[in-house]
């Protein structure tokens, strides 16, 4: 019998979070205003992607139940210097990203190409920015969330592997 050791977990998030990270936000579809539909495990994609932003943050994490970073689901988290099976990553729309757009479906890629043609230092992507949206690592289905320009969208999530 074998066992993937802690070390190794360690070792595949310095993997993910020496990739490029997206966060992908879609409108997906509006059957799942009543309730959103369990995510498929075999998705490789979002149903209709809208937009996505880089991960603004991505750093090694252990569960701390006094950590300074609170999850929504009340886990708490602090940083470590040394790679963890546990990253956490931060993601930040601006106000006018999405704007206008209903929101029920979000999913975290890695290894994301954007065209060349691509202003450098766009922070907001739209699907026809991508040369490749990359590998779907996380997906979420949500209830639904109109897109105003008087806020700004930050979300978090630790992964752990």
């Amino acid at each position: 019998m074998s066992v993937m050791t802690e070390s190794g977990r360690a070792a595949l998030a310095l993997a993910v979070k020496n990739q490029t990270i997206h966060l992908a936000w879609g409108s997906g579809d509006a059957d799942w205003d009543d309730s959103p539909a369990a995510p498929d495990t075999d998705a490789t994609e979002l149903e209709n992607e809208i937009g996505r932003v880089y991960a603004f943050n991505s750093l090694f994490v252990t569960p701390d139940t006094e950590g300074s970073i609170l999850l929504p689901d009340n886990n708490r988290y602090t940083v470590s210097t040394d790679p963890t099976r546990h990253l956490y990553l931060d993601f930040k729309f601006g106000f006018t990203d999405g704007v206008g757009s209903t929101i029920r479906e979000l999913g975290i890629f890695i290894g994301g190409v954007v065209k060349d043609s691509v202003a450098p230092g766009k922070t907001y992507l739209l699907p026809a920015d991508l040369e490749s949206p990359g590998i779907l690592l996380m997906l979420e289905h949500r209830e639904a969330l109109l897109r105003k320009a008087s806020e700004r969208v930050e979300m978090q999530w630790v992964i752990s592997l």
